[in-house]
């Protein structure tokens, strides 16, 4: 009698079937929220480039929304843009270059901005890791970033190269015309007088 009742009935199931089952059902729950985070990458195996790529430019995006909703609360960091990110293929490191509002900051001033992002770094991987589907976020290294610095250097220097050459294709030209008169000057016989005063 209580075999029968140990028994499951057609349209039950047995406590192993349904453990099984429950697992089985996890295991599908965690894989479908990995799918749904894959678009950031969740593994630190190695990312491809794309997804690197991706990975760095939303890291870029959430940080520069944090700025603009004044999240770091140093007065050093006001006025900072996050001009670009980078990230390591394995997805543990990320550079973060900085840029100011300001048309042309001092030293001092670029500096104190770096350094106030470095103070907030514990408070700004916190927010992002609630904003970004990885499960580590990567560190964060702030760094200045020089690129329009070195591009305005460089078109100042072409600048004054084109000068240099303008200049000398001006300068060319008159002493060419000044050679010319002088030996036509000389070669004239009409122009000069013979060393008895008549010609």
């Amino acid at each position: 009698m209580s075999a029968k009742r140990a028994r499951s009935g057609p349209g039950e199931r047995s406590p192993a079937s349904r453990g099984s089952s429950d697992r089985k059902g996890a295991s599908h729950g965690r894989q479908g929220k990995d799918a749904r985070g894959s678009t950031l990458g969740t593994s630190s195996a190695g990312a491809g480039p794309e997804r690197t790529a991706r990975v760095a430019e939303r890291v870029r995006t959430e940080l520069a929304d944090m700025l603009l909703r004044g999240e770091v609360r140093d007065p050093e960091a006001s006025g900072a843009i996050v001009s670009a990110v980078t990230i390591t293929n394995d997805l543990s490191l990320a550079r973060v270059y900085l840029r100011l509002l300001d048309a042309e900051p001092t030293e001092a001033r670029r500096t104190a901005l770096v350094k106030a992002l470095d103070r907030a770094k514990g408070h700004v991987r916190r927010s992002l890791a609630s904003r970004l589907d990885l499960r580590t976020v990567p560190e964060l290294r702030f760094a200045w970033d020089d690129t329009a610095d070195r591009a305005a250097r460089l078109d100042e220097l072409l600048a004054e190269v084109a000068a240099d050459r303008a200049k000398e294709l001006v300068v060319a030209p008159e002493s060419a015309s000044d050679a010319e008169e002088t030996g036509g000057r000389a070669d004239d016989p009409t122009s000069g007088r013979g060393g008895d005063g008549e010609p």
